[in-house]
């Protein structure tokens, strides 16, 4: 045996390579195949991690070419035992057996064996036997987590789809069919363009935990996973925001469902307290939903489509008309005569109820106060969920009723320490008779409570050792943010989400510089 293969120990090379990986009770097949992985570099002498490599080695648009590690295979005298492990592993045998081959039999087997129903006529003859079909699906699933090879898994994978013309053979499987199988993109695509049906077809009826569990488990999964590097042949990214989309856009409709073709309360306060308990949801699955189908549509994905138009429908048609007619005559009865609500505090109380109290109970205690301008309710709830038990934060959301006319500078001069608040005819805001328009006008305002006011910018470009001399002179610190706001007047609207998740991400910023300089 080691006579006829001279050749390869003809190399004082690959005979110490081979050295290293020789057992004293080896016989003739596991010495070649030791031989072949010391060939193609293998770290290990398994037949599937050899294969592996032979298989990335391949060109994807050219399957058929002569392949290298073959011709060494057998210029080395090793060819044949490398089939013999094929028929071995896999039950594969062919009177002229090819990697091509072979790569056909392999997917069509793990597709088939994961698929529920009949397998398509036209791929029953490349079917492994039994007794290779369950090694087959063993050897695709570690082909598929192998982060080494997935590029060459996911080439490949595009290139077998179009041969056996899997995108053709899917029309006939219902989503439930599909769940488990993992062998092609157009598998991933099929099944997501199903659940959007069944989505879209069920409506307020959907059941929302169903279709987020199957969502998480594709997004766990192979094509969808965000773990997983996005590649020409596998948009993971996209397509695991496609099935975010499709999980809130479920949550948004069984939503809908809950509360039946009308929003109804019977006064401005419970309102007030369904908004903040469950209403603000609308809000907040619709912008995730949104966030989320942005990221696939900018990558060309449409899928979504059919469905991002009902849910547009839905928000803009009924849940804001709703809202908007029920909080009209709501605000009208029970709000406008004194501008209050039981139990819920007024935007211009702030500072004597929310800052003072806490500087008044301890002398060493400082506060800083983090505005942003036009984030909403349901963003800092998620926010507020995010920084609930992290590290060493306590989080609580509450909310106040908002200032009369409700425009930005005189919301957020009400939020200053003052007496009396103001405005004139210009917009122009006066707090205890001085201008509170700008930055500058706020610090003056703020120091004689021992405070300043910032802006949120030039924080985050502090180092440490110049923001905790910054906070050092101030027990009262206003930090004044406006991504969202700033977005939208630079009139880039459908920019929104994505400013939207930038505030999130900068605020949460912002709290854990705040406890760094303190």
């Amino acid at each position: 045996h080691i006579t006829q293969r001279a050749r390869f120990f003809g190399s004082r090379d690959r005979l110490d390579k081979l050295s290293r990986l020789i057992a004293s009770k080896d016989g003739p097949q596991k010495i070649d195949l030791k031989i072949m992985a010391v060939l193609v570099r293998s770290p290990q002498p398994q037949f599937a991690t050899i294969l592996r490599i032979m298989f990335a080695e391949l060109d994807p648009h050219n399957l058929t070419e002569d392949h290298k590690t073959l011709a060494e295979f057998e210029r080395y005298g090793v060819d044949e035992t490398f089939w013999e492990f094929a028929e071995q592993e896999f039950r594969y045998t062919d009177p002229t057996p090819s990697l091509r081959n072979l790569l056909l039999r392999l997917f069509a087997t793990d597709f088939a064996r994961h698929v529920t129903g009949t397998t398509p006529s036209s791929l029953s003859h490349l079917l492994l036997p039994n007794g290779g079909g369950a090694n087959a699906v063993v050897f695709m699933d570690g082909w598929r987590d192998s982060s080494s090879h997935q590029r060459s898994y996911d080439a490949l994978s595009s290139v077998i789809a179009e041969d056996l013309q899997i995108k053709g053979q899917l029309t006939s499987y219902a989503l439930a069919d599909l769940e488990s199988v993992h062998s092609f993109l157009e598998v991933e695509k099929r099944l997501a363009s199903l659940l959007v049906r069944e989505v879209l077809d069920a409506s307020e009826t959907v059941n929302a935990a169903r279709i987020a569990d199957l969502c998480r488990s594709r997004q766990n999964a192979y094509w969808a996973n965000g773990e997983k590097p996005t590649t020409k042949d596998a948009p993971r990214t996209a397509f695991h925001r496609v099935y975010d989309a499709i999980s809130f856009g479920a949550a948004f409709l069984a939503l809908k469902g809950e509360f039946g073709p009308h929003l109804r309360s019977n006064s401005a306060s419970e309102t007030w307290k369904l908004y903040t308990e469950r209403l603000y949801e609308f809000d907040q699955l619709y912008r995730l939903f949104g966030e989320a189908a942005d990221v696939a549509e900018a990558q060309n994905w449409d899928v979504l489509k059919d469905l991002r138009n009902h849910i547009e429908e839905v928000y803009g048609n009924w849940y804001l008309a709703e809202l908007g007619d029920l909080w009209t005559r709501q605000v009208e009865a029970d709000l406008l005569p004194e501008w209050k609500l039981p139990d819920v505090r007024n935007q211009y109380d702030f500072y004597h109820r929310e800052v003072q109290p806490i500087l008044d109970a301890d002398p060493s205690r400082r506060v800083v106060v983090i505005i942003s301008d036009a984030f909403r309710f349901e963003a800092a709830q998620e926010l507020f969920k995010s920084l609930e038990g992290r590290d060493r934060f306590q989080a609580k959301l509450d909310s106040m009723v908002g200032v009369l006319p409700s425009y930005t500078a005189l919301g957020m001069s009400a939020l200053l320490p003052h007496d009396q608040l103001g405005y004139t005819a210009d917009g122009s805001v006066h707090v205890d008779g001085k201008g509170a328009n700008g930055l500058e006008a706020r610090k003056k305002l703020l120091d004689p409570v021992g405070g300043i006011a910032v802006k949120a910018a030039d924080l985050m470009e502090m180092k440490k050792e110049d923001g905790v001399a910054f906070f050092k002179p101030y027990r009262v610190i206003y930090v004044y943010h406006d991504q969202i706001d700033q977005t939208a007047d630079k009139g880039n609207e459908e920019k929104t989400f994505t400013a939207v998740r930038t505030t999130i991400d900068e605020i949460a910023a912002l709290i854990r510089r705040a406890f760094t300089f303190n």
